[in-house]
């Protein structure tokens, strides 16, 4: 999956306390960025943020075609009207980085990245403090004075022209328009597992926000052999279940073959 092997490797290495030669050298660059705080501690703030946003930037351009597509929905969207077509990007990005990538790089024992019992408290602070830094970047925010991440808003103004890379690489090209069906991934069935988890969660905390949205959306918006009324059934079943092992029976189900190449 791209989101495993764009962060994997670098999150292994900062979790390990690992940073190569080029990630200290471009952190020791930047020495304005120092906060009142322990120099050491900041050099490798800066080692590990450098660290994963280059890796990002370089695997931005093999990011799955159906994050591209989702994009290219909410900028169609956004341009419907006029007052809100300025904040498209805000709004792809917000969807990418937001509900994506910054969770992975906070949390990434959920995603699969590593072994929750690995991190250690430094390692979660650390990358918590890298995700944020990275999610004001990609929202056009800056972080306000007094803040603990303040001193990076130099960073952020820095890499205002990586935004422009991002949004090449979240448009939909000519191949992916004309693209007939999609390449199956071997996907670890941790990684599922922990999806399903954030999906329940997700479901039983705003079923009623979710069962609205649908109630809203024409029947001709869903897919074939999907009815409107069956799927509201089923998210309002699905947020009262409390039953471990029917979370498990679906689980199972989610991580076949035939389910996964169905969704």
């Amino acid at each position: 999956p791209w989101i495993w092997h764009t962060l994997g490797k670098p999150v292994h290495e900062i979790k390990e306390g690992r940073m190569v030669v080029e990630d200290l050298e471009a952190a020791s660059a930047e020495t304005r960025l120092r906060p009142k705080r322990d120099p050491a501690a900041m050099k490798k703030l800066l080692a590990s943020l450098h660290r994963i946003w280059t890796a990002l930037l370089t695997a931005m351009p093999k990011i799955p075609y159906e994050v591209k597509w989702a994009a290219t929905q909410i900028r169609q969207k956004y341009a419907e009207s006029v007052k809100m077509e300025a904040d498209a990007e805000k709004a792809v990005n917000a969807f990418v980085f937001v509900r994506f990538i910054c969770p992975a790089i906070s949390a990434p024992h959920v995603y699969g990245l590593c072994q929750e019992e690995m991190l250690s408290p430094y390692s979660r602070e650390l990358l918590g403090i890298v995700s944020n830094v990275i999610q004001k970047l990609t929202l056009g925010q800056r972080f306000s004075e007094g803040d603990r991440e303040e001193p990076f808003n130099d960073w952020i103004e820095q890499r205002q022209d990586d935004l422009d890379q991002i949004s090449s690489a979240l448009q939909m090209e000519p191949q992916d328009v004309v693209k007939q069906g999609l390449t199956a991934l071997d996907v670890p069935r941790t990684t599922k597992d922990n999806a399903m988890e954030v999906l329940f969660h997700h479901t039983q905390t705003r079923a009623v926000d979710i069962t609205d949205a649908l109630s809203a959306t024409p029947q001709t918006e869903f897919r074939d052999g999907y009815s409107r009324e069956s799927t509201i059934a089923a998210i309002q079943s699905l947020a009262k279940d409390d039953d471990y092992d029917k979370r498990e029976e679906m689980k199972d189900e989610l991580a076949s073959e035939d389910t996964m190449s169905d969704l």
